[in-house]
């Protein structure tokens, strides 16, 4: 079976594509996306030419839009799977699921891998509404400010570094916001978060367990929000989280649901599988077993 590769060159471990490169196969159809949004399309005419096997090769970004483009494609080939060799700095997915990391292991993951469908994300928001499909985790709040400021600074430190870094400098400045929820259809008062995530997958900024028992199979996303605790108890706690011991910590709800709705009188900016696109309002809800994905 040819793969279809869609290779991220700007990744933040782009090296090991070339690592991996000879032993990509003879009938191995390569492309190299230029700008954002490219995986996207090239995964929707790989899927709509018939390649039974894609391969997004680079961080949660590109497997991000590779997995948008296959969902807008329409109907997949028979034996369809998205397959993910992760080459990014953070690469949350395939730490959830124990995808290979070592490019001397892609060619037996990609040979003799197993397809399971899988649920994703949705989250619609704007005016015009745009939307979004999600692999592991969209957030309001905090991690909306925390993106933002990478896309500034960059990961100079590496993926998990970097995320601590920027995190924990603006955790310093953080300001709870008053949100109204709207959880599968209850009407909760607005309250004052620091932030909340909807998550399909468990980890989040190469490594946080923000949602250590999220299960990316079960038809629910699991819902974490921090009220609006005071700034020395987010310090204090905020160790935890790479622990994925926060649940149940005062201040920190959990729970699971089908579909969340939020909005806010004041500004507060997404964070979707690790891209800044968008404001509340917003909308989050799960789409089981949507995406067939390679899994070792």
């Amino acid at each position: 079976m040819s793969v279809f590769y869609i290779v991220n060159p700007a990744a933040g471990k782009s090296d090991l594509w070339k690592r991996f490169e000879p032993h990509a196969g003879p009938d191995a159809v390569v492309r190299f996306t230029q700008q954002r949004g490219h995986a996207e399309e090239l995964a929707r005419a790989a899927v709509k030419a018939g390649h039974e096997r894609v391969a997004a090769v680079g961080g949660d970004g590109t497997l991000n839009e590779a997995a948008n483009g296959v969902l807008a494609a329409g109907s997949l080939p028979s034996g369809f799977g998205l397959a993910h060799l992760p080459a990014g700095s953070g690469c949350d997915f395939a730490r959830h699921f124990r995808l290979p990391l070592k490019p001397q292991a892609w060619p037996d993951y990609l040979r003799h891998g197993r397809v399971e469908r899988i649920d994703v994300g949705r989250v619609s928001w704007g005016n015009p509404p745009s939307s979004r499909h999600f692999l592991n985790i969209a957030m309001a709040g905090l991690p909306g400010d925390v993106i933002r400021a990478m896309e500034k600074s960059g990961k100079p430190l590496g993926g998990t570094l970097s995320y601590m870094s920027v995190t924990l400098a603006q955790l310093l400045r953080s300001r709870a916001k008053r949100i109204t929820l709207i959880i599968d259809g209850r009407e909760h008062p607005p309250e004052p978060y620091h932030l909340f995530a909807v998550a399909n997958t468990s980890t989040t900024g190469g490594g946080m367990r923000l949602a250590p028992g999220a299960d990316a199979t079960d038809g629910m996303l699991d819902f974490v929000a921090v009220g609006g605790v005071a700034l020395p108890k987010l310090l204090w706690h905020f160790p935890k989280i790479y622990r994925g011991t926060h649940l149940g910590t005062g201040g920190v709800i959990h729970c699971r649901v089908m579909r969340l709705d939020a909005e806010s009188l004041e500004e507060v900016p997404l964070n979707i599988d690790g891209e800044a696109l968008g404001f509340l309002p917003a909308r989050f809800q799960v789409a089981p077993k949507a995406l067939p994905i390679l899994l070792p």
